[in-house]
């Protein structure tokens, strides 16, 4: 599931940014995918972590998706999610 959610999010990035289509994200709303595309700013290792499947237990893609005010700094990301 997390993997699928950062290709979206990638995705969703560059349709937000520079208008690319994918058919991966074109049935959902703008307003969706404004929120997935903010996983593109987590910090690098916490990605890779999901896409290995290494991510911590509680870390699910419901989590990610309703999470607000994502920090800037990615010290607090990990703490928030349960990397740290």
């Amino acid at each position: 599931m997390l993997r699928k959610l950062v290709a979206q999010a990638f995705a969703a990035r560059d349709h937000l940014l520079n208008g690319v289509s994918h058919p991966h994200i074109e049935k959902y709303s703008q307003r969706y995918l404004a929120r997935v595309a903010r996983i593109c700013w987590l910090a690098p290792d916490m990605i890779s972590a999901m896409l290995d499947g290494t991510q911590p237990p509680q870390l699910t893609g419901r989590r990610l998706i309703r999470a607000n005010a994502i920090p800037l700094d990615w010290p607090s990301q990990r703490a928030m999610f349960g990397f740290a």
